[in-house]
């Protein structure tokens, strides 16, 4: 996606925002810039970028192991278990939701 000059000098600032010493407010009172825009542009940035295709695991202490399946659960909380990870390409299907 090409930047405008506008979106580009906000997303500038917001970067340098990301790693000053102090809450966005201070950074846009210091730097001369309406606070309202910066978080403006922060949320715009922020809905139009670019869904990874990974998601982050996490361990939980709650764990059931099944001897020879696997539970899946999706990042929207669906949960479901499969007797096994045999069938060709399943994995990587199982990626794609």
């Amino acid at each position: 996606m090409e930047l405008t000059e506008n979106q580009r000098f906000w997303k500038t600032h917001l970067e340098a925002a990301e790693s000053f010493d102090g809450t966005k407010a201070d950074y846009a009172r210091l730097h001369g810039l309406d606070k309202q825009k910066l978080y403006h542009y922060k949320n715009y940035f922020r809905s139009t970028a670019t869904t990874s295709m990974f998601v982050q695991v996490k361990q939980t202490t709650q764990t059931t192991v099944s001897p020879s399946g696997v539970t899946v659960m999706l990042p929207n909380g669906v949960r479901f278990s499969l007797p096994d990870l045999s069938a060709p390409g399943l994995l990587e299907r199982l990626a794609r939701l």
